[in-house]
């Protein structure tokens, strides 16, 4: 159907019967041989120094294979996540953030620690068991309060929070000072990207010559908190 005819028009929905007859496939109807479920740990805390973790206890629960923070995948990361130009020449700051936190966090639910159990609700208890211990640090709340001299930064070490600032102006500048009308006005972006909503899932598996297959419902890549790995 071409674009012209979609607008106003009635569409069926072709997915329906599938999904009310039950014959609908999610990741949690998805199974492998071995496989795992992945519980993360998140900081409570939105900024925080993290001085210790102690992975005694959830290594030792029902069903427990493995238990893995920032050390055991420092080997293997190659960088940090990385950051668009978002149209700006340059930018002021480009903080280095990796997938799970290091030894410091930085917004809340930011992973610390990953859990990987046979059984789902074992993943989920386990991570029950990893005990953090934090430096809590001052954070702000209100974009306006972040941008203000001296208020607490996001990154220990950071200037300040402004990651980057540009100011669009006409060529000829004498052009707002001939305007009838000047309209100023302070708009907030929230971080939006576009996408479908989705649940955060993913089953992830070996394949031939050291490769790993991914079934998700999630597109961008990310640490997921109910994730499925083989």
């Amino acid at each position: 159907m071409a674009i012209t005819t979609m607008i106003g028009a009635k569409i069926h929905r072709r997915e329906d019967p599938r999904l009310v007859s039950g014959h609908g496939r999610y990741v949690d109807d998805m199974t492998r041989p071995g496989m795992l479920h992945m519980n993360v740990v998140r900081s409570p805390y939105a900024h925080a120094k993290i001085r210790s973790i102690d992975l005694a206890a959830a290594k030792a629960a029902p069903g427990v294979q493995a238990v893995y923070t920032y050390a055991d995948f420092k080997d293997h990361i190659a960088g940090g996540l990385p950051v668009s130009n978002s149209f700006v020449a340059e930018k002021k700051q480009v903080p280095n953030q990796f997938p799970i936190a290091h030894d410091e966090v930085v917004y809340q639910g930011e992973p610390v620690a990953v859990v990987l159990a046979e059984e789902r609700y074992q993943a989920a208890d386990a991570a029950q068991l990893v005990e953090v211990e934090y430096d809590q640090l001052p954070a702000v709340m209100n974009i306006e309060k972040a941008m203000e001299k001296g208020s607490p930064t996001a990154h220990i070490g950071a200037p300040d929070n402004i990651g980057w600032e540009l100011t669009y102006a006409p060529e000829n500048p004498d052009v707002m000072k001939e305007a009838d009308v000047v309209v100023k006005r302070w708009k907030a972006v929230d971080s939006s990207p576009t996408m479908t909503t989705t649940t955060n899932g993913s089953l992830c598996g070996p394949r031939a010559r050291s490769r790993i297959s991914s079934d998700s419902s999630l597109v961008p890549p990310a640490v997921w908190p109910k994730a499925r790995c083989a």
